[in-house]
């Protein structure tokens, strides 16, 4: 129960709890932003710790992540978007997982398999028996640790990461060439010029465990994928067809073009702007707010209580 001093007018309390309301405000938009920018930043984390894990290359699996669904730059830096989709070589990028479910469910339910799933862009149709349902398949931890999986079983298979990365996008050399090349340009300059950590130690930290949890144990993984012969002459990747390409249900869904146009304008974000921390020194409020500042505080927390 917040006491009140009798002698504060009516009107200043008022005043200060508009305030809160304001500044509480102010916090939410910092909040979702921070969220939108642990999702830009969190394929290529977890590609990292995958790569340590299953001892690839390294930048190898971050490379390939970033050619198949980078579109959101970050100082600079075009970086790979967990919530895309690509249907018949058409791409769709996703504000949330849930809205990108949404529409993958709906495309599965056409009949549409020829679908490429999150960070690492698993084809639904060669990789689905391995995940329990389409969540999992989108979840940035259990996408990127199969695709590492996936990567390190085709370096096996094939005697050489160059023939690895080909192989994860397709067998035949008329699509396969092309893509190593993007994304070897992409692993070379990883290699030269490290992009991701001044990144992670400048602008926000190590995702929370609670919000990236990294699939250590391995009764927790998706079963690794069993190549066959029957396969190695079929697209293991991707497959072109003539199936349609995924709908746009705007606002939910944004197509490549004019999504790249919205994010050009406002993705590199200074997270300074959006809150500053407010002190009884601040001479920048009405003194009679930096003299009751602790009765600010109590309303502020008691609001983010009874949220």
């Amino acid at each position: 129960m917040i006491i009140l001093n009798r002698r504060i007018p009516r009107h200043k309390i008022f005043f200060l709890f508009f305030f809160i309301i304001s500044l509480s405000g102010i916090i939410g938009v910092r909040s979702q932003s921070l969220n939108s920018y642990q999702d830009t930043l969190q394929c290529e984390y977890l590609a990292k710790e995958a790569e340590v894990r299953y001892g690839l290359p390294e930048n190898i699996l971050l490379s390939i992540s970033r050619v198949e669904t980078g579109y959101q730059k970050v100082d600079g830096v075009r970086r790979a978007w967990p919530w895309t989709l690509n249907a018949g070589g058409d791409s769709a990028y996703f504000r949330t997982k849930d809205a990108a479910l949404k529409s993958l469910k709906k495309r599965v339910k056409q009949g549409v398999t020829n679908i490429d799933i999150g960070c690492m862009q698993l084809n639904f149709r060669w990789h689905k028996k391995f995940f329990k349902n389409l969540s999992d398949m989108m979840s940035p931890e259990k996408n990127v640790d199969y695709g590492a999986r996936f990567l390190n079983r085709l370096h096996k298979r094939h005697g050489s990461w160059e023939k690895a990365v080909k192989y994860y996008h397709s067998s035949k050399s008329k699509f396969n060439v092309k893509y190593y090349k993007k994304v070897r340009a992409v692993w070379k300059k990883e290699n030269n010029e490290p992009s991701l950590k001044p990144i992670l130690v400048a602008a926000v930290s190590k995702p929370e465990s609670n919000k990236i949890n990294i699939l250590r144990q391995r009764e927790n993984s998706v079963p690794l994928i069993e190549i066959n012969k029957r396969e190695q002459g079929e697209s293991i990747k991707k497959t072109v067809s003539s199936y349609s390409s995924i709908e746009e249900t705007k606002p939910i869904v944004v197509s490549t073009a004019n999504f790249q146009k919205t994010l050009d304008k406002s993705s590199e974000f200074d997270f300074t702007s959006f809150v500053k921390s407010v002190s009884r020194k601040n001479t920048a409020l009405p003194k009679y707010i930096r003299d009751n500042w602790t009765i600010v505080l109590s309303i502020r927390n008691q609001l983010e209580n009874n949220n």
